[in-house]
């Protein structure tokens, strides 16, 4: 193959729009190659999530361009505690197997080799795209979990009917940091690290709702629903109070206006599984968690997306 001319730098907030286009054109490449229908892309702004974790980890984030000034690559790791977490990278199709993701890849882990005692290596990715789970595997990183991709929309005014939850909880709106530090060490518990930073975002942004749950008067469980489609994360204090949150959580998104929905399963969890497709959500796809070490509790635990699990 022809040697392209790229150059890398670090990612400015300018940038992050254009990287968006690039990421969904070379998931559509993807997806046409592997006999998926490509998806329309109708962002007109950078996403919320990844200005977020550029702000909060710039020196994680870069690009590379060609010899015109375009973006061709983008990655963005992620480090809370103890794990390191590689939130994005993607190579433009023209652009890849030329050695540009794997000089953005050795950027992104560095990161992480200068930046505290990590000791978790982990990412997501889709599980038909086997040159990428070669490459994660030898850098340690090895398929651990298969993560369902679970929706259901809806057209006109008729909505799906309400998911009854099997634990009667009350619910409310996450609003002051008293509340986020009792959600943060509940991530401990669950999740093996904190991670207020993506707590603070999420209350701060007008696109995202943090909820928390409560048995009568003990908090046992959080959850994030976004305004446009997407569910999760989802932590629960006891494996009994996931399907419940759950439930909950998909009946507020219908209440806000969401007119597709959007969750991603950890795959061993039978129950949130059967209660979501007896619900009217049918399995879209299926992508793994790589990592260096297992964590997260499955019974007690709902990711929010690839970019952060």
């Amino acid at each position: 193959m022809k040697k392209l001319k790229v150059t890398v730098r670090r990612t400015r907030e300018s940038d992050l729009f254009e990287c968006w286009q690039m990421i969904a054109r070379t998931m559509n490449d993807l997806f046409r190659r592997s006999g998926k229908k490509p998806f329309k892309f109708t962002a007109t702004s950078a996403d919320p999530t990844m200005m977020h974790f550029r702000k909060v980890d710039p020196e994680a984030s870069y690009v590379a361009l060609n010899a015109k000034g375009a973006i061709v690559g983008f990655t963005q790791a992620l480090i809370r505690g103890n794990e390191w977490y590689l939130a994005y990278l993607f190579i433009d199709p023209q652009y890849q197997s030329t050695g540009v993701g794997k000089k953005l890849l050795k950027l992104a882990m560095d990161y992480g080799r200068k930046n505290g005692e990590i000791t978790r290596w982990a990412l997501s990715t889709f599980a038909y795209n086997p040159q990428a789970l070669a490459i994660y595997s030898k850098m340690g990183m090895t398929p651990q979990i298969a993560l369902l991709v679970m929706t259901r929309e809806w057209k006109g005014e008729k909505k799906p009917a309400s998911i009854k939850p099997k634990v009667r909880l009350t619910m409310q709106v996450v609003t002051t940091h008293k509340l986020i530090n009792r959600l943060t060490k509940l991530d401990i518990k669950v999740r093996g690290t904190a991670r207020p930073e993506e707590h603070f975002f999420w209350t701060g942004d007008e696109k995202h709702r943090l909820l928390a749950f409560y048995d009568d008067k003990t908090l046992v469980g959080y959850s994030v629903v976004a305004t446009t489609s997407r569910i999760g994360p989802i932590a629960a204090a006891k494996p009994e109070y996931l399907s419940s949150i759950l439930a909950m959580s998909v009946n507020y998104g219908l209440e806000i206006g969401q007119a597709r929905q959007l969750v991603f399963v950890n795959g061993e969890n039978v129950e949130v599984v059967q209660s979501l497709l007896q619900s009217g959500f049918h399995i879209e796809e299926a992508t793994v968690v790589m990592a260096s070490e297992r964590f997260s509790d499955s019974s007690r635990y709902v990711p929010g997306h690839l970019a952060h699990y």
